[in-house]
């Protein structure tokens, strides 16, 4: 449960119950002060986190992990020549170990993690006995959504909020919420300490995290 709550199954059902039977009336009570959870709230509000530079870090407990997750959005010039229409990115990056001071806790914590990677892997292993390379690896990752190495991150589109045509500029006079880039004025990607493409580790270090050359 949430906040390190734990309890057992003989009694999970009575207080499962309690809880819904309790959001169901505030729910009914305030049905009139609470936001409208629509497709331009959803649409505004990954705007203002990709504008603002969104970086959370998510911890698993359960298998020792944490990573950081932040949101990117489609350039026009990559609207231009990709046939995609996503709007925006969620991009999963920085795996790293964040174990339990418990030995017994940390040996669980990574049982779980290795049986999660077996669970993604098993069904792509050759049939001759050997072992995937690291970009099948890569490439599983990707479409299974699962993180297991901090060497490259994962770059997931956002499928649900899309360009309403292939290849052409979007226009905000066209949308009723707004778009990281407008077809009316000429605007720049943020800042981006790191460069796409691969980038050794050892180079990761030195990269300046704002840039050098600044208008003031």
């Amino acid at each position: 449960m949430s906040n390190h709550r734990h309890v057992c199954g003989a009694h999970f059902n009575n207080i499962y119950q309690a809880i819904t039977a309790s959001s169901s009336k505030d729910n009914i009570m305030d049905s009139s002060s609470c936001p409208v959870n629509s497709k331009v709230t959803h649409a505004n509000l990954l705007h203002a986190r990709w504008s603002c530079r969104y970086n959370k870090k998510v911890v698993s407990n359960r298998t020792g992990i944490s990573y950081n997750v932040s949101y990117s959005a489609q350039g026009l010039k990559e609207l231009s020549v990709s046939g995609h229409k996503h709007i925006y990115s969620k991009k999963l990056e920085n795996l790293q170990t964040s174990l339990s001071s418990s030995p017994k806790t940390a040996k669980k914590q990574n049982e779980r993690f290795e049986r999660s990677q077996r669970r993604v892997f098993s069904k792509h292993m050759p049939s001759n006995g050997g072992d995937i390379t690291l970009s099948d690896k890569l490439r599983i990752c990707r479409h299974r959504k699962f993180l297991f190495s901090n060497i490259r991150g994962l770059r997931l589109p956002i499928k649900h909020l899309q360009y309403k045509k292939r290849r052409e500029i979007p226009w905000q006079k066209d949308y009723n919420f707004l778009l990281p880039y407008d077809g009316l004025m000429p605007t720049v990607e943020p800042y981006n300490p790191i460069p796409k493409g691969f980038i050794p580790v050892k180079y990761r270090n030195i990269i300046p995290q704002n840039p050098i050359y600044s208008a003031k």
